[in-house]
């Protein structure tokens, strides 16, 4: 009785030890699996897909360049997507649920980061297997326009707004640093401050929410947010009221560019910029050479771009080697020669910029993407439509 029950036992452990072997491996196994694995191998996995799909929003002959560098380094090709950034969203919430998707790696914009985040579609905390990972700026990799990033994406390259403005129409003396200077000089020069509609532009979303932040006291009480707060939003009557005062005081403008054309012609002294935006039109001839451009000590956005990778990518090692050749030497010298871009690398430096040190350190972060969202929706109505 005692051999039959033996021979019973096991029969029953082979039985389960085949079927542990037969049963398929799940995303997350693969998903662990590929984490895991030394570099070698993945750069290996990488080589032996032999191609990547690369989504992003805008910029593409740029990506097509930084491809080519790519494909020569690894033998792996580049497929560029390029389309509006909701539409990139719902094509990744289309395929959710399919083993494979049709795209690799993503950029995350702020405009969907918060939605991509809390929809369980990235691969997963790609940034702790990044060989490079402790030379990249310590703030994006934590948190980008308020959502933190758990370790999920990487930070490509960073951007800042700053004020640029005419030194034939305005002394370096006469620069607004705090922010009553800035009413003050608005209030003084008629139409001659000019910045983007919100919905137009970045450049006009960094100043509305220095508006909103001056006047609400300060931006540390919106960063923990995951949804608008009906309070704090209460309290932005009185940005409403700001803005619809000097009306006839601000120039608006439709586009960053439309910005940088305005001041270009002389028809206002100042307004607020991108610093890529400004190094290129003045490299292209399409900015006066002695622009001023410089950090006021209230405080405007600077941020950065980060990508990331699926969870349903159909080539995920080459994913991540993207993203590593990305934030290597190389890659980060041609962000800086084809965008025009500060390095997310903290141990390089780009020299083609009018922003000094002492500039960057009165940057500001953005506030979570949800109060950009509303601030852009509640300008149309409380502004435009007035």
């Amino acid at each position: 009785m005692k051999r039959i029950r033996s021979v019973f036992v096991l029969f029953v452990v082979i039985i389960a030890v085949l079927f542990s072997a037969a049963a398929p491996v799940t995303a997350q196994d693969a998903e662990a699996n590929l984490l895991d694995l030394p570099w070698e191998e993945i750069v290996s996995k990488g080589q032996e897909e032999g191609e990547l799909s690369l989504w992003v929003w805008g910029d593409e002959a740029v990506w097509h360049q930084i491809g080519s560098l790519f494909e020569n380094r690894y033998g792996i090709k580049v497929s560029v997507m390029v389309s509006d950034k909701n539409t990139g969203l719902n094509k990744v919430l289309a395929e959710k649920g399919s083993a494979k998707g049709s795209i690799d790696v993503m950029g995350l914009p702020g405009d969907i980061i918060n939605t991509m985040m809390a929809s369980d579609v990235l691969y997963g905390q790609v940034l702790n297997v990044m060989p490079n990972k402790d030379l990249l700026d310590p703030v994006l990799s934590v948190r980008n326009e308020g959502v933190k990033s758990n370790n999920m994406w990487v930070p490509i390259w960073r951007n800042y707004t700053a004020m640029l403005y005419n030194p034939q129409l305005i002394n370096g003396e006469e620069l607004p640093q705090t922010w009553e200077e800035l009413e003050k000089w608005i209030d003084e020069n008629p139409k001659k401050f000019g910045f983007c509609i919100p919905e137009k532009g970045g450049s006009g979303q960094s100043f509305m929410q220095t508006i909103i932040t001056n006047l609400t006291g300060g931006l540390e009480q919106y960063m923990d947010d995951t949804e608008v707060d009906p309070a704090k939003a209460e309290q932005w009557d009185m940005v409403w009221n700001w803005i619809n005062e000097r009306k006839e005081k601000i120039t608006f403008t439709t586009s960053n560019s439309d910005s940088i054309s305005r001041l270009n012609q002389s028809e206002i002294a100042m307004t607020v910029a991108w610093d890529s935006t400004v190094f290129s039109t003045i490299q292209a001839g399409e900015l006066f050479k002695d622009a001023g451009f410089y950090m006021p000590e209230f405080g405007l956005v600077g941020g950065g771009d980060v990508q990331t990778l699926l969870k349903n990518a159909p080539h995920p090692a080459a994913g991540l080697l993207w993203l590593d050749f990305m934030t290597s030497e190389e890659g980060q010298n041609a962000m800086m020669e084809f965008v025009r871009c500060f390095p997310s690398r903290v141990d390089m430096t780009y020299k083609d910029t009018l922003l000094t040190a002492e500039d960057l350190d009165n940057a500001v972060e953005w506030m979570p993407s949800i109060y950009k969202a509303y601030y852009i929706d509640q300008f149309t109505k409380n502004v435009l439509m007035k």
